[in-house]
């Protein structure tokens, strides 16, 4: 959670300095005008980027540097700033936090904008960014094994071609090793999705219930792995060595590595049926809505800290009824931080404030 949020040239905003309420906060205001760009900020504060991508440009044209702070109940602060050339400073607690991943899990953090609430319906890399920054928030052995099973992976996919074109040296051997790791760490990943899917399963289910205020309907989750059909079973890292040396000649081909958790997915089934398939529109976004609440709750429980939960525009498409009910719902899981345009979402609640973007940048609190 987050109590307080302040700005210095950040993006659009010369300088704000926000109250949050711990429950629920509308940020009011027309397109363009910088809702998302707040939103943003409390996300820099839970993972130490942007969820827009590492070459955004943060500072506000003609700066210097840009700041965020902030403080959670536990009586810890951040700052992080930023100069143009990209270079970034962390401070918690007024020390500087040499590592990204130590902050992970201090300010709890779960995101979803508008390539995320089309999770169900959109590519696997949305419902793979899921579960890694979820699961990477409460479990510090999973954020290793993830970052050396990329570079292995990347490690390995250089080696395939090199190898091809004899450019480097090693040959077999030094497949050999890099698929030693990969399955090592690989089995790790696999073992740890499958554990946290299936603690989500009921939750989601629950929660989309709640939604869409139909208890008829069921959501299935199952991961879907391209190692193994069943990924279950005892001695996973052997089979998948033995599965990386049969696609070995397919991947010489390609250059790539092509099985692992950088290829897997989610199955999502309403009601026994494929969702991107047999859902509707507004179902599938229910759904979606549905995924990441119930990860933020995970993560709460898992660290006994109150996550922040972004919802960038996220409610835009569904029916002012149901948006409302999301919006009555979610802050039993987390406190909530969403950004519309819509004066339809706003609703009485007593633990409620409401800040307006009266111009770009210029933010004020209304209630």
């Amino acid at each position: 959670m987050i109590i307080s949020l302040k700005l210095i040239n950040y993006r659009n905003i010369p300088s704000a300095e926000i109250e949050l309420s711990p429950h629920l906060n509308i940020i009011f205001g027309e397109n363009g005008v910088g809702k998302s760009n707040l939103l943003e900020s409390a996300y820099i504060c839970g993972f130490g980027r942007s969820f827009r991508g590492k070459s955004q440009q943060l500072v506000k044209f003609d700066s210097d540097f840009a700041r965020v702070d902030a403080r959670n109940p536990q009586h810890e602060c951040i700052q992080l700033v930023f100069i143009p050339d990209g270079e970034r400073n962390i401070l918690f607690n007024n020390k500087k936090m040499p590592k990204i991943s130590q902050l992970l899990g201090k300010f709890p953090i779960t995101y979803v904008g508008p390539h995320q609430v089309m999770a169900v319906a959109g590519s696997p890399v949305e419902r793979r960014e899921l579960l890694d920054s979820h699961i990477s928030q409460f479990d510090r052995e999973y954020l290793g094994n993830l970052r050396n099973y990329i570079r292995c992976v990347h490690q390995r996919n250089a080696a395939l071609r090199g190898v091809s074109q004899n450019d480097v040296a090693g040959g077999m051997i030094l497949i050999d090793s890099w698929d030693e790791k990969i399955a090592l760490n690989g089995a790790s990943i696999i073992r740890a999705r499958m554990k946290f899917i299936a603690e989500l399963a009921p939750i989601c289910s629950e929660i989309f219930s709640a939604i869409s205020g139909n208890d008829d309907k069921n959501i299935e989750l199952q991961y879907k792995c391209s190692v193994a059909e069943n990924p279950s079973i005892e001695n996973l890292e052997q089979y998948y060595l033995e599965q990386l040396k049969l696609r070995r000649n397919q991947d010489f081909k390609l250059f790539q590595t092509t099985i692992g958790p950088h290829r897997d997915d989610i199955k999502i089934k309403l009601d026994g049926l494929p969702a991107r398939n047999f859902a509707s529109w507004g179902q599938v976004r229910m759904i979606a809505l549905a995924l990441y609440l119930s990860s933020a709750r995970i993560v709460s429980e898992r660290i006994g800290r109150t996550p922040t939960i972004l919802l960038d525009d996220a409610l835009a498409e569904l029916d002012p009824k149901r948006a409302q009910t999301v919006l009555k719902i979610a802050p039993e899981i987390g406190q909530i931080m969403v950004a519309t345009p819509h004066p339809s979402h706003i609703i009485n609640e007593n633990n409620l404030k409401i800040f307006k973007f009266n111009e770009p940048g210029k933010i004020i609190e209304s209630k």
